[in-house]
């Protein structure tokens, strides 16, 4: 991969940013939080009104409890991975998730190995890889067993869950 190339550095750089601004180091705390107060007020209150409006919030806080646990971790890995880690040459089949389009399914196969990871991955804002096959480079982080980034082309994308070895359709 060129290491050079502006557009991806430019990508490389705002995922790092990402990953290392409070905002989203608070986003799973504050959350959390958020939902604790919604729902201990929902406990103290007596007005219908209110109390509605503290299970609302609780519900939304909740949803970005989850969300931010089970994608914060896969966002810093593949920051992490533009620094360091080792690369290996890999074919990479995309295809759109037919429920969500920014979401894109793929099936990586490792060039140097038998390996073949299933994958749900995110692409940064505005890169959206049209479904196809393409030569790639994967990245992996010594202490993680799969790979944390996928340089495909002009585009990064990486892991919006923990991806899973197997052979069978995307």
């Amino acid at each position: 991969m060129n290491r050079l190339n502006p557009h991806l550095r430019k990508q490389e750089d705002q995922l790092r940013g990402i990953a290392a601004s409070p905002v989203f180091a608070g986003l799973l705390p504050v959350s959390a939080a958020m939902t604790v107060l919604a729902m201990l007020a929902f406990w103290s209150i007596d007005n219908q009104n209110l109390r509605v409006l503290c299970l609302f919030v609780a519900a939304c806080s909740g949803i970005a409890v989850f969300a931010a646990w089970t994608s914060a971790g896969h966002l810093r890995n593949a920051a992490a991975g533009t620094q360091r880690g080792r690369r290996e040459p890999a074919t990479l089949t995309l295809r759109k998730d037919e429920e969500n389009d920014v979401v894109c399914l793929g099936s990586l196969t490792m060039a140097h190995s038998a390996r073949r990871w299933r994958l749900v991955l995110a692409s940064a804002p505005g890169q959206s890889p049209e479904p196809g096959t393409y030569e790639a480079q994967a990245v992996f982080l010594s202490d993680i067993d799969w790979p944390v980034l996928v340089y495909c082309g002009d585009t990064l994308l990486w892991p919006r869950q923990t991806p899973r070895l197997g052979h069978g359709p995307i």
